[in-house]
């Protein structure tokens, strides 16, 4: 969903009414230590909001917030219901195309419309998930849940003017 355009190591979605875009790529993800790497930014105005579903072992890239069973990691900006221009990086469980719980929330001091370098590190024997940011470790999280495969990842916007480059997935086996 959405108006992506694609170049050689960037994707940028331009529809600023979309409020559901995915970009969904075949990826196969098992319990092993795991590391996505990209870089993300945000040009829109107002409420604003990009990230990335892994894990994802279902989902259509339907109409809704969520995406199947997975992860997403979620960078925003919403003066109107925060009260300032700050940004949240945030983790979310998705349990299908609605339905999704925050795990973490936290304000960073890194604007989203700058180029944030984004790596998300799996540790499945500690089942922790590192999130850092221009490399500074942002969240940390130990997960209640089993995870043990995905077969997608989604690129993820609300609004336009959001743009990916450099995704690099890792696995160690």
């Amino acid at each position: 969903m959405g108006n992506w355009r694609i170049g050689e190591s960037e994707v940028t979605q331009v529809d600023s009414s979309q409020y559901f875009a995915k970009l969904v790529l075949p990826i196969e993800q098992t319990s092993q230590p795991t590391l996505f790497s990209f870089y993300a930014r945000s040009k829109g105005e107002g409420w604003v909001g990009l990230g990335l579903h892994f894990f994802a072992t279902e989902g259509d890239g339907g109409r809704g917030y969520g995406y199947g069973d997975s992860l997403l990691f979620w960078l925003t900006r919403d003066p109107e219901y925060y009260g300032t221009g700050d940004t949240h990086a945030q983790l979310y469980r998705s349990n299908d195309e609605v339905n999704m719980e925050m795990v973490l929330d936290a304000i960073i001091e890194e604007p989203i419309h700058d180029y944030l370098k984004v790596d998300i590190l799996y540790e499945p024997i500690d089942e922790y998930f590192s999130v850092y940011i221009n490399g500074e470790e942002k969240l940390k999280y130990k997960t209640w849940f089993d995870i043990e495969s995905g077969i997608k990842i989604a690129f993820r916007t609300l609004k336009g003017g959001a743009s990916f480059k450099d995704l690099v997935v890792k696995t160690i086996e």
